[in-house]
């Protein structure tokens, strides 16, 4: 892990890329929490922060039961853009308040498409490759 604080990155999408993909090896998501373009990026831990109720409606005496996975997890790490135009992550918090997943199917992150496997199911739909063999190629 310490490499990862060690290195230059070209970009901050590489930077995410390989953060995320370091994390991810260990049970941890992460998510972006604040960026500017070309300044910096912040990544947090994904079960950080809390749960905010967005109903318009109030439920008095039938309260619905929501959960959450968010544990105000206080993990933070911070990306900035040097003079040279290269990258680098500091550590701001290394603390995670739970226990590293074993299945990251569970964080949403895990679940979506990268660009990469958008473009080859585009490819093999064109193809007339049915879906079930598109599936079990990726």
């Amino acid at each position: 892990m310490d490499d990862l604080f060690n290195r230059k990155f070209d970009t901050s999408e590489e930077l995410i890329q390989q953060a995320r993909y370091n994390y991810a090896s260990n049970g941890y998501a992460l998510s972006v929490k604040d960026s500017k373009k070309d300044r910096y990026v912040v990544l947090c831990c994904d079960r950080g922060g809390t749960y905010r109720d967005r109903r318009k409606f109030s439920m008095e005496n039938d309260k619905k039961v929501s959960s959450t996975r968010l544990v105000k997890c206080p993990f933070e790490i911070r990306g900035k853009r040097l003079e040279g135009g290269f990258w680098i992550l500091e550590l701001k918090n290394a603390f995670h308040n739970h226990d590293p997943s074993t299945e990251m199917s569970g964080h949403p992150l895990s679940r979506c498409l990268t660009p990469k496997e958008i473009k080859d199911i585009e490819k093999m739909s064109t193809a007339g490759i049915q879906p079930h063999h598109i599936l079990s190629s990726l």
